[in-house]
């Protein structure tokens, strides 16, 4: 299965049945812990590449510093081995270089640290 980056996978979705979509892999998964399921239905990769929980992080085509990549190919690797991939989401078919870079405010809010 490929699917578009107009298409979001929350129409794929049951109460059941949850999809995430890392590095471009689109898993399924009927067992998420309830925090991770409102990553359901969208691209994770920045985020998880990032490790920030803010929903502004997903579903968001950018170019990725190699830390960033590094990071979100661990998770991947976790994902794939933990729930079967079942598509592969079209938009990882584009070079991801030609993607926009994230702006200078958006970096500066990466480097602030938020202890709770």
């Amino acid at each position: 299965m490929r699917i578009s980056q107009t298409e979001n996978l929350a129409h794929l979705l049951s109460p059941s049945v949850l999809f995430l979509t890392v590095l471009p892999h689109i898993t399924r998964s009927t067992h998420l812990q309830q925090q991770d399921k409102e990553y359901a239905g969208h691209d994770i990769t920045l985020a998880i590449g990032l490790m920030k929980t803010d929903d502004k992080w997903l579903d968001r085509f950018v170019k990725m510093e190699e830390k960033w990549t590094k990071d979100a190919e661990g998770w991947k690797d976790y994902m794939t081995s933990k729930y079967p991939t079942c598509g592969k989401l079209a938009k990882w078919d584009e070079d991801p270089e030609t993607w926009p870079e994230l702006t200078p405010e958006e970096k500066e809010e990466l480097n602030k640290c938020v202890i709770m």
